[in-house]
C-alpha cells in the first residue's frame, strides 16, 4: 500500500465466560471511556466486576440483536449498581450498553450535558420509542460544548460498531434506516434507504396532496406482513381483517395489548391471522400487537411506495403534535374500527 495513510481504529473486546450474548467490555485504543454490554438477566453478575468507573450514561434497549424498538437513556454516578432500579422498575429493556469513565473526565457539567444531548438527539432522529418522558435541558458551560459533543459523536459511533443503530448516522444526515437504496422519482437525490424519505406526488396547480382513498400501511419484519390504516384525527391506527399476527414473539411491557391478543387468540401458537378489524389508539400500540415485543410503529408502518408512516404524517406535521411519543399500551376496544376494511 505504499506511503497510504490509514485512520484505523482499534477496539478490544473482552467476553465474560466466553458467551458472547453476555457481559462484553471494550476498549477503544487511546480513549479512557469504558463501553459495557450488560444483559437484564446479567445484571447481578456484572455488578460484582472488578476495575470498572462509576460515572457514565447509558442506554437501555428493548433488543440485544440489533432489532431495537425502544429505548431510554440516562446518566449514573453508581457504575453498572444503577441498573438495579432499572431491573425492578423498567420491563421492556432486554441489554444495557453502558459508557463509562473517571470522575476526572466526566464531571457532573459534561455528565448531564451528554445525557440531555443523546436524548435531544434521539428525539431528532425519531427512529425509536423513547422511553424518557423528560427533556433535561442542562446548563452547559459554554467552554465544555465542544467537548459532549465530541463525546456524543463517539458513544454513537461505538453503539453503530456494537450493532445497535439508536442514533442517525451524522449530523448532516441522520435519518438513515438500514436498506438499500432506491430511486425516488419525485425527489432531486437519491434518498439513503428503501424507506423513502421524499415526499409523495402533489398537485401542483393546487400544491396539495392529491386526495386518495385511505392509506394502506403494511409490515413485513420477519415476514410477517400486517395491514392498518390510519386516522390522523385521532392517531389510532386500525389493524385490519387478514394481517398476520406473530403469536411466537411475546409482547414486552404493554398489559393492554397482551390482554387483547389473549382475548382474541387464546392459547393459540405460531403465526395466525386476524379475522376482525381491532382499533389502537397508537401505532406503536397496532404494531406491537402483530409483531410482538415492543416495536415503533412510526418506522414500521409502510406504506406502497415504502414511506414511513412517521415521514407521511409526523415529520410533515400533519397530525397532532400530542403524537410525538407514542404510547405503546394505548389501545381501543369495545368499538367498532373507525376505518373501512380494505378491499382488494
Amino acid at each position: 500500500m505504499g506511503d497510504t495513510d490509514l485512520n484505523v481504529m482499534t477496539v478490544t473486546m473482552q467476553i465474560i465466560d466466553g458467551n458472547p450474548d453476555g457481559i462484553r467490555i471494550c476498549r477503544w485504543e487511546g480513549e479512557s471511556m469504558i463501553t459495557v454490554v450488560v444483559p437484564r438477566t446479567l445484571v447481578a453478575q456484572a455488578g460484582r466486576l472488578p476495575g470498572l468507573p462509576y460515572r457514565g450514561v447509558y442506554y437501555l434497549l428493548d433488543d440485544m440483536h440489533g432489532q431495537v424498538g425502544r429505548i431510554y437513556i440516562g446518566q449514573t454516578t453508581q457504575g453498572i449498581n444503577r441498573l438495579d432500579a432499572h431491573v425492578v422498575r423498567k420491563d421492556f429493556w432486554k441489554v444495557a450498553v453502558m459508557f463509562l469513565d473517571s470522575d476526572d473526565n466526566l464531571d457532573r457539567d459534561v455528565l448531564d450535558g451528554l445525557e440531555a444531548t443523546l436524548i435531544a438527539r434521539a428525539h431528532r432522529d425519531g427512529l425509536h420509542d423513547l422511553d424518557n418522558r423528560a427533556r433535561p435541558a442542562a446548563a452547559t458551560n459554554p467552554y465544555r460544548k465542544r467537548r459532549i459533543r465530541e463525546l456524543a459523536d463517539n458513544i454513537q459511533l461505538r453503539m453503530r460498531v456494537l450493532g445497535f443503530p439508536v442514533s442517525g448516522q451524522s449530523n448532516s444526515d441522520n435519518r438513515k434506516h438500514a436498506g438499500k437504496r432506491r430511486q425516488d422519482p419525485t425527489a432531486t437525490t437519491m434518498p439513503p434507504t428503501n424507506r423513502r424519505t421524499s415526499p409523495p406526488p402533489t398537485s401542483h396547480a393546487t400544491n396539495r396532496t392529491l386526495e386518495s382513498p385511505p392509506t394502506i400501511f403494511h409490515t413485513r419484519r420477519n415476514g410477517i406482513t400486517g395491514r392498518a390504516i390510519y386516522d390522523p384525527a385521532t392517531g389510532s391506527m386500525t389493524v385490519l381483517a387478514g394481517s398476520q399476527v406473530d403469536l411466537t414473539r411475546p409482547v414486552v411491557n404493554s398489559a393492554t395489548v397482551i390482554g387483547e391478543r389473549e382475548r382474541l387468540f387464546h392459547d393459540m401458537t405460531g403465526v395466525t391471522r386476524l379475522d376482525e378489524n381491532i382499533t389502537f389508539t397508537s401505532p406503536s400500540a397496532a404494531a406491537t400487537f402483530v409483531l410482538g415485543g415492543s416495536v415503533n410503529g412510526w418506522i414500521e408502518w409502510v406504506d406502497d411506495n415504502d414511506y414511513t408512516l412517521d415521514h407521511l404524517h409526523r415529520r410533515r406535521g400533519l397530525s397532532d403534535t400530542k403524537l410525538a411519543l407514542p404510547n405503546i399500551d394505548g389501545m381501543e376496544t369495545g368499538r367498532p374500527a373507525k376505518a373501512p376494511t380494505a378491499t382488494k
